[in-house]
């Protein structure tokens, strides 16, 4: 994490006004968190819509922070104190100085699916030979990003930074404070449509990092998606530009896939001979793999450690997690959903054999502009009552499915709830059968991780 006196942070932030007593004070961290402050760590007290954090830094001061930042006149002169304009703005310079000072070779990776394991396996596979630091959880945000910097020890050779946008600008506002040298967009998908409206804005928004990218840097992106690939077309940039995915001219192309219980077997033919084994289930996964792969072998990973990385990933939980309980399995994919994550699962589901039942607990996808319920209908006339033994749909818009399915199903093979209680648990419970396998899947909103957790009691 970051260590500098006060009056380096005063500087680095665009700051003014701290006292000279305070001047060789040395923060340990940053946090926008009164809470959890850490001891000696620098609280930036964050202002939103609905909140104001500058009401919590007598307590974030009790509770160990050495300093803090301050758009506002505090009474308290014993509070070391560096006066910015804007908060966010100043941890936002703070990270841009940080990052520009230690220069780690910086990954940006973004998509509308499969970002967040993609950086999980990147890192692993980049730490076999190298320190490497990775974004926490998803923290992908214009504050997750500057606070997954400022988290860094000075001394790392590469930082995979995740990063999530629902707009226009965003991406370009993450890509000036991190200023990668490499990116990933692993596909897009109808996600932010309440904002960008279209799968081709999605892109467009996404590639904004290309402009902040460093000359001679690698974009590698997923071929075989056609919105993605026709963006490709028009890019002319100072940068590489490789593919990956089934497509024969792709730069790593992904054959011989095998996905069992255990892990997942592929070979990238242009690559290596024989298959790599990945302990990750999902032909999803094996994009996000073939992702990492190609990007650590731009930067001289060996096969060797690419192989071992591959088996030492540290992931990201709710995110297609097989779960094992006392009666059934649980297929934890709780974290987010959107059509094409949705029906990624639902393969992964009905891919994998061993088991008496398979039910798919489906939440609300959110995010989706007008289409919103068309897409729940669709989803509903498409579920193959072979592969399924039970749909339970629960929130508002999971009730589409639901009338969609019963053509198909039948009522006996539906349920729904309008919300999460404990009477739902409980008939849930009543219907999964022994060695069943049940897939949990719904937007971050639901918080479904709940239900895994409530069913596994």
């Amino acid at each position: 994490m970051i260590q500098k006196t006060l009056k380096e942070i005063e500087s680095m932030c665009l700051g003014s006004d701290l006292n000279e007593e305070f001047n060789n004070i040395i923060i340990t961290g940053v946090t926008i968190d009164s809470r959890n402050v850490n001891k000696g760590e620098l609280f930036i007290p964050l202002v939103g819509d609905n909140f104001d954090g500058h009401k919590f830094i007598k307590s974030a001061i009790e509770n160990g922070a050495a300093g803090v930042l301050s758009s506002k006149i505090l009474e308290d002169k014993t509070i070391p104190t560096i006066s910015v304009s804007d908060t966010l703005i100043a941890l936002q310079e703070l990270a841009k100085s940080y990052i520009e000072e230690i220069s780690p070779k910086i990954i940006a990776i973004s998509g509308s699916n499969g970002k967040t394991s993609t950086k999980d396996i990147l890192a692993s596979l980049l730490s076999t030979e190298y320190k490497t630091h990775k974004t926490a959880g998803n923290f992908n945000n214009h504050i997750g990003v500057p606070l997954t910097i400022l988290e860094m020890d000075g001394d790392e050779v590469f930082a995979v930074i995740e990063m999530g946008i629902s707009d226009f600008g965003d991406m370009t506002e993450l890509s000036q404070i991190a200023k990668p040298d490499a990116g990933i967009i692993t596909n897009v998908s109808g996600v932010h449509l309440d904002d960008l409206l279209n799968t081709e804005n999605v892109a467009k928004a996404k590639m904004e990092f290309l402009k902040n990218m460093s000359p001679n840097g690698l974009y590698l992106y997923f071929e075989d998606d056609q919105v993605l690939d026709n963006a490709a077309k028009d890019l002319d940039g100072d940068y590489k530009v490789q593919t990956f995915g089934k497509k024969e001219n792709s730069d790593f192309l992904i054959e011989d896939i095998r996905i069992t219980s255990e892990g997942s077997l592929f070979k990238l033919s242009n690559l290596i001979e024989d298959k790599f084994f990945l302990p990750m289930i999902g032909e999803h996964q094996i994009y996000n793999a073939t992702a990492a792969i190609g990007m650590a072998k731009e930067f001289g990973i060996s096969l060797d450690n690419i192989k071992r990385g591959l088996g030492e990933i540290e992931a990201t939980g709710m995110r297609n997690e097989l779960i094992k309980g006392e009666r059934f399995t649980i297929l934890d994919d709780s974290y987010k959903s959107n059509p094409d994550s949705l029906n990624a699962a639902l393969n992964t589901l009905y891919s994998l054999d061993g088991y008496s039942q398979k039910i798919a607990i489906i939440g609300d996808m959110l995010g989706l502009g007008d289409e919103i319920e068309f897409i729940h209908r669709e989803l509903g006339q498409k579920m193959d009552p072979n592969k399924l033994d039970m749909i339970i749909g629960i929130g508002y818009y999971s009730e589409y499915i639901i009338w969609e399915a019963e053509a198909k199903f039948g009522k006996d093979k539906l349920l729904h709830f309008e919300e999460k209680s404990e009477d739902m648990i409980e008939k849930i419970k009543s219907v999964i059968q022994e060695d069943a396998l049940v897939l949990v899947k719904a937007s971050r909103p639901l918080e479904l991780d709940t239900v895994v957790r409530d069913l596994l009691k």
